[in-house]
């Protein structure tokens, strides 16, 4: 089945520890690797992400604005994958509706039924999408003293070791998502010792942003990944995105209450998350994509002589869709600088959807695909695979994914995820909970251009916390 043994071919250190992959061996004993503590930390202590010791300023002040105690809920699989419910039944002359509701069904009932409450120790470098943007933890207890003493105490040394600029970059964002977090609530509580608290705590942090900048010239210079990342998993990345006459066309939202995609407008517009459609040439193209939305936003009607895409968001069988994440990065002069790294990319090969070869259907057999970076990989001078590792299929991530903050959302294996929001087999091209095509305006453009990119910008610079932070950057 088309893809479904990618993962298998790919010697990566993936099996055991599946939120954060591409970890080194050193880093494997500090998780849970199996039953529903899977990928969470073992004890609450630093993780070697930034450097090889745990005890390094940057890993400790990351495991002081991350690690905590989490309760969430996990679905039985995970305490007995052996126990399932009876397959779906697909009986002959069933339509294609009714089919994808059963399997969706089943899938539904196997891997999100029967939830059990648990507490993780979450932290130790997961991809940001798991972290509640509740802090009101990092201003309580010792947890807040400590932190304050370790942002005070190396602040005026944090540019002095030699660290790669991803790892300027990757760490800045660390600290401007607990900027951004602690802006947003510490605004809406009424404890005065805790406003108090978060206004001292996010004035070091701004003051560490800005500090472990790197100039615009050294950040224009970054090598780009694409070509690696690409290279190395071309079922999931096609290295013909950006070719001349790419087959690929991107989807621009030009109207919304976001003016960007929901994905950068969660991440704070701190990160550019771009989409990609592929539609097959037996159905049209290019050429079926562009002239289907220029007529069914005149119209609100599908053309009826166009198969390519219908309802204004189900794709035809054949088609690929991809989701392109990257960050923006501050410069030393508090400039908005795009960075040339892709950090995630998540993938869906839309075709019918069938059992494996066992006749059962498996998580493998869902056609979504999600390459994740890690900190330590993708900050290293080799920067293996581009820094990228694909998740298992069963990677226990939060239900809502990348897409909507996570709050108390349960975590349920990865694939499972994107086909809740995108169809069991992927053809869905927007959620209808979040997005409503009849109100949006798409911008259908080949793939070199900065159209979104410019967009999320000028979010930052208004709607972001890019004005709360530029007067780090204008007092020196």
């Amino acid at each position: 089945m088309l893809l479904r043994y990618i993962f298998l071919s790919l010697a990566l250190a993936i099996s055991v520890y599946a939120q954060a992959p591409a970890l080194a061996d050193s880093t494997l004993s500090f998780f849970h690797t199996t039953g529903p503590l899977r990928g969470s930390l073992l004890r609450d202590q630093p993780v070697p992400i930034y450097s090889p010791d745990p005890q390094d300023p940057w890993n400790r002040i990351y495991h002081l604005l991350f690690t905590n105690t989490i309760d969430t809920e996990i679905p039985r699989y995970y305490q007995d994958p052996s126990t399932q419910p009876p397959q779906p039944n697909l009986p002959k002359g069933q339509s294609k509706e009714e089919r994808y509701k059963a399997i969706g069904t089943y899938y539904s009932e196997r891997f999100s039924s029967e939830l059990t409450k648990v507490q993780r120790l979450e932290g130790g470098g997961l991809p940001e999408f798991f972290f509640t943007n509740e802090v009101k933890f990092l201003v309580q207890g010792s947890r807040y003293q400590k932190l304050i003493n370790a942002l005070r105490q190396r602040l005026k040394t944090a540019h002095q070791k030699k660290r790669s600029p991803e790892g300027h970059i990757l760490f800045q964002q660390d600290l401007w998502n607990r900027f951004h977090a602690l802006h947003w609530w510490s605004n809406r509580w009424k404890d005065r010792r805790a406003k108090v608290r978060a206004k001292r705590l996010l004035n070091l942090l701004g003051k560490w942003i800005a500090r472990i900048a790197l100039p615009q010239e050294e950040l224009r210079a970054i090598r780009p990944n694409f070509n690696e990342v690409a290279r190395n998993f071309p079922e999931v990345l096609d290295p013909a995105l950006f070719s001349k006459n790419s087959p690929w066309r991107e989807l621009v939202v030009l109207v919304n209450s976001r003016g960007t995609t929901t994905h950068a407008a969660t991440a704070g517009f701190r990160k550019v998350f771009r989409v990609f459609v592929r539609i097959p040439e037996e159905v049209g193209g290019t050429a079926c994509l562009e002239a289907y939305f220029r007529h069914y936003f005149e119209t609100h009607k599908d053309p009826p002589e166009l198969r390519c895409i219908r309802s204004g968001r189900v794709l035809a069988d054949g088609s690929r869709a991809l989701l392109v994440e990257s960050l923006l990065t501050l410069s030393d002069k508090g400039e908005i600088v795009p960075v040339p790294v892709i950090v995630g990319v998540q993938s869906r090969a839309i075709r019918p959807l069938d059992p494996g070869k066992d006749g059962r259907f498996e998580l493998e057999d869902l056609p979504f695909f999600v390459l994740h970076s890690s900190r330590k990989s993708l900050s290293s001078v080799d920067r293996q695979h581009g820094g990228l590792s694909p998740l298992e299929a069963d990677a226990p991530i939060p239900r809502n994914g990348s897409a909507i903050r996570r709050y108390t959302s349960p975590l349920v294996p990865s694939r499972h995820v994107c086909q809740l929001c995108h169809g069991v087999n992927g053809r869905s091209l927007m959620t209808t909970s979040v997005h409503f095509i009849r109100g949006l305006r798409l911008l259908v453009l080949p793939p070199e251009n900065t159209v979104e990119q410019d967009n999320v910008i000028q979010a930052l610079k208004t709607r972001g916390t890019y004005p709360a932070l530029k007067r780090f950057f204008d007092s020196g």
